[in-house]
């Protein structure tokens, strides 16, 4: 499935994932770090929704459609 990704193995997408993917952390403590930087209320809505877009954009520049489209046809 890596490669159908675009990467050539496991090793690859992994070196390539580094920053995004922080082994041993917890859907209940990915949230805390979120908390941590945050001042006011308000702050959850931006800095949420600007990551958000951040990855959203990130994703779409670094996706190949083609590949993408591979993808979904291996899936279904």
């Amino acid at each position: 499935m890596t490669q159908a990704l675009g990467h050539t193995g496991h090793p690859h997408l992994k070196e390539r994932s580094g920053d995004h993917v922080r082994p041993g952390i917890t859907t209940v403590e990915r949230p805390g770090d979120t908390v941590r930087h945050v001042e006011s209320v308000s702050d959850v809505l931006t800095n949420v929704l600007s990551a958000d877009l951040d990855n959203l954009k990130k994703t779409l520049e670094e996706t190949d459609p083609e590949v993408f489209t591979l993808f979904v046809q291996r899936i279904l």
